[in-house]
């Protein structure tokens, strides 16, 4: 009778250690994988410890507190020819920002220069234009390289002031993935309204840096941990009169 209760108890036993070692099992290979957990969804894109303004690529703005001391300023006129914006970021906060509007370029003679022409420009229905001075968003044939703006250093207290033409028509482009067309291979539609979208990164994220860049010692090649998380943006919004914009028919990234 005792070796039978012995053997029960010897048989339960084994099974409990069994199924401890499953739920080890089990346990071990939804926490490890394959070394890197990606969430269905990405609920994750936008939380921001900090609780700060945060920027992806496909989200250009969530507000937040921590960004109200950074205010764009922003007037539009349209001409014949073009719509002029004039803008102006003022750094309220205690730490310097680096405002992303001019890009690496070579002049007509092939020489490095910083351009404060270049901006990206996409529709979005019903009827908006999409400005962004910034990090354009990548192509859809990955490219061997991202394009990364210059940074402008702006102080606590100061602010920069900038002009931009952006030729009528309008037309979707990201010049440094896709090339202009012919007029005629772009399909037409109209935009009542114009955002503009100016984006910059603060100098205490972590792992920051800020060089200098040889060619345009004003302007800064920037560095930080996670560097497009912590991108920000201000924008403004204006109604304009019924414009023509030409839409790309290719696989072109939109915001």
């Amino acid at each position: 009778m005792k070796e039978g209760l012995n053997e029960g108890r010897i048989m339960v036993t084994s099974r409990w250690m069994v199924l401890v070692v499953l739920i080890g099992l089990v346990t071990f290979t939804v926490v490890c994988g394959d070394g890197a957990f990606q969430p269905k969804d990405n609920l994750m894109v936008n939380v921001n410890v900090r609780k700060e303004k945060v920027n992806t690529i496909n989200n250009p703005s969530v507000d937040s507190a921590a960004t109200v001391g950074v205010k764009l300023e922003c007037s539009l006129n349209k001409t014949e020819e073009a719509i002029i914006a004039k803008y102006s970021i003022k750094n309220g906060t205690e730490v310097d920002i680096y405002v992303l509007d001019a890009y690496p370029s070579v002049d007509e003679n092939r020489q490095p220069q910083a351009d404060l022409l270049q901006f990206y420009l996409s529709f979005r229905e019903p009827n908006m234009a999409l400005l962004l001075k910034g990090v354009p968003p990548p192509p859809a044939i990955p490219a061997t390289k991202r394009i990364m703006p210059l940074g402008t250093k702006v102080v606590p207290g100061a602010s920069v002031q900038r002009e931009l033409k952006i030729p009528l028509p309008l037309r979707e482009r990201s010049d440094w993935y896709y090339p202009p067309q012919p007029p005629e291979e772009y399909s037409l539609s109209s935009i009542q309204r114009v955002t503009i979208m100016i984006q910059y990164l603060t100098a205490n994220v972590p792992g920051f840096e800020a060089m200098p860049v040889h060619y345009a010692p004003e302007f800064f090649t920037l560095k930080a941990e996670d560097l497009l998380s912590k991108i920000e943006t201000v924008k403004k919004e204006f109604e304009v009169e019924k414009t023509q914009i030409l839409l790309r028919k290719d696989r072109f990234t939109r915001l």
